[in-house]
């Protein structure tokens, strides 16, 4: 049996987490349509991560996680918005 101290070094792995940030832009949208926007997103960014578990790298696999929507920063603008940002004198 190895003295703890003649380990050190030995075999050494990676272990850890790494966090993918990406920002999508949105543009359109109704904004009564807000709520299944963020759940169809959800639904598709998570169906894409589960068909890419398998091209991962040996020993990495995905975190089982819930999917969060953070940071979230929408501007509801209506006709009137959209219009004084074109010509402010209407």
């Amino acid at each position: 049996m190895h003295k703890l101290s003649e380990l050190k070094g030995v075999n050494e792995r990676c272990t850890g987490s790494v966090l993918f940030s990406f920002d999508l832009k949105i543009d359109g949208v109704p904004a009564e349509d807000e709520e299944r926007l963020y759940a169809d997103l959800q639904k598709l960014v998570g169906q894409q991560l589960a068909a890419l578990e398998p091209l991962l790298p040996h020993g990495v696999s995905l975190a089982e996680s819930e999917l969060q929507m953070e940071d979230i920063d929408v501007t509801v603008e209506d006709d009137y918005d959209r219009l004084g940002s074109i010509n402010c004198n209407l």
